[in-house]
């Protein structure tokens, strides 16, 4: 199998149905990923909902940990494929981009696929292309570096122990972190140059 989408989840049940089916409607063959749903303790409402969809893998917790560090690497250790892609429960995905990704990860032989992002209701389009990430992109931070903008090979984490740091970045600022430890270590990157999201960021008002 190619790709491994572990999914956060946390009484999103109704949000997670609209992103597995933007998964399912991707035309990427059913038998070449897998979708694993680490799940933060939700309301039984929720989670009996989750468990009426079928081909996913649903951890759950016993009690409501807010450490989206430990959620994500339990995720990593269960997952079987090649490469990974983390996603927040209350996004979703562009099922025509997606495919185009796992043909990337079917063909290319790289660590990490940068790959476009959409934010709702802003102005702005994520677009890390190779380009902008030579131009000091680390230091200064012009696009997004969020855990949803790229996909990771699986055996690159494993071997070089790239985990999610479950005490210190346990919940906020965990993805920046994460993203520069497998900058730093990474010696593959390719980028998807199509410019169209992928990734959808679901966008909240205060």
């Amino acid at each position: 199998m190619i790709l491994s989408f572990i999914i956060l989840s946390y009484n999103q049940s109704s949000e997670i149905k609209k992103l597995i089916n933007s998964i399912m409607t991707s035309n990427i063959p059913i038998e070449h990923y897998e979708i694993i749903i680490s799940d933060d303790c939700s309301e039984i409402f929720h989670l009996e909902k989750l468990k009426q969809i079928s081909n996913i893998n649903i951890l759950t917790e016993n009690y409501n940990t807010k450490n989206q560090s430990m959620l994500r690497n339990k995720g990593i250790h269960i997952s079987k494929n090649e490469y990974i892609y983390f996603i927040d429960g209350d996004d979703y995905l562009n099922s025509i981009e997606l495919f185009n990704i796992y043909n990337k990860c079917l063909n290319l032989n790289t660590y990490l696929i940068f790959i476009p992002a959409f934010h709702e209701h802003s102005l702005f389009c994520t677009n890390i292309t190779e380009d902008n990430f030579n131009n000091k992109y680390i230091i200064n931070r012009p696009m997004d570096y969020g855990i949803c903008s790229y996909v990771i090979n699986r055996e690159f984490i494993i071997n070089n122990k790239l985990f999610f740091d479950e005490v210190t970045y346990n919940w906020i600022a965990e993805d920046a972190y994460f993203f520069y430890k497998l900058i730093m270590n990474t010696k593959s990157y390719t980028f998807d140059v199509n410019y169209n999201p992928v990734y959808i960021h679901k966008y909240y008002e205060n």
